[in-house]
């Protein structure tokens, strides 16, 4: 059985490349995601794929995890 790190770990790194069904997978059904920046919430794996693949000018940009588990662009 994976431990939580190892968990939050491949969710980081599949968010990372935008791995719209690796994020998936690892979501409970009722996953929301709060924006506080702009006061949005996602409700629901579908629609945070619609967003993405919504996003003006095409996807957002890619980046990778480094060992020191700062994000580059990519």
């Amino acid at each position: 059985m994976p431990t939580n790190q190892e968990i939050a770990s491949a969710y980081a790194e599949a968010a990372a490349r935008l791995d719209l069904e690796a994020m998936a997978r690892m979501r409970h059904p009722d996953w929301q995601a709060r924006w506080p920046q702009s006061g949005e919430r996602v409700v629901g794996t579908d629609n945070y794929r619609r967003i993405v693949e919504s996003y003006p000018g095409g996807h957002p940009p890619r980046t990778s995890i480094a060992s020191s588990g700062r994000r580059t662009a990519g």
